[in-house]
């Protein structure tokens, strides 16, 4: 069995800056602006290319300034069975809880609605499990780097 959380070590070229959040770019080559991650990124895993690290003293490191950072990665299987194995669960125990308190009625829309609801609350629990990995497993510059990318 593999591990459930690895620890990577990376460097990155920081391109972009908000508050206390760095925008890191770990693949110079991936130059997506659309999404503020880049593709990929809210899977976690290692083949994402850009990423996002919180610190305290932002204002510190400067735009194109390369950095080494750490990050925390869930196993990718155990992530794919918690992002879409928690909504399916459940939207089924609703209906479950449909077919034993009213199994005439599961058929209604109002069954329908509230699996529906069900579903979708499946994806705030994950959202929440989430937010506490990230939070007990943040990300965190290792160091930075004297020179800029693009002072050279």
């Amino acid at each position: 069995m593999g591990q459930l959380l690895t620890i990577e070590e990376k460097e990155g070229i920081i391109f972009r800056k908000q508050n206390d959040r760095l925008f890191i770019s770990i693949d110079p080559e991936c130059d997506t602006r659309q999404c503020r991650t880049g593709c990929g990124a809210c899977g976690g895993n290692s083949k994402v290319k850009k990423t996002i690290v919180t610190t305290d003293n932002a204002a510190q490191y400067q735009i194109g300034q390369t950095v080494t950072f750490r990050r925390f990665l869930l196993n990718e299987a155990l992530g794919a069975l918690i992002v879409f194995g928690i909504p399916l669960f459940m939207a089924l125990l609703m209906v479950t809880v449909w077919l034993i308190k009213a199994p005439e009625r599961v058929e209604t829309p109002l069954a329908l609605f509230t699996t529906g609801i069900s579903f979708i609350s499946g994806f705030a629990i994950v959202w929440f499990i989430d937010f506490l990995f990230r939070r007990k497993f943040p990300s965190c510059i290792v160091k930075g780097a004297e020179k800029t990318g693009r002072d050279q």
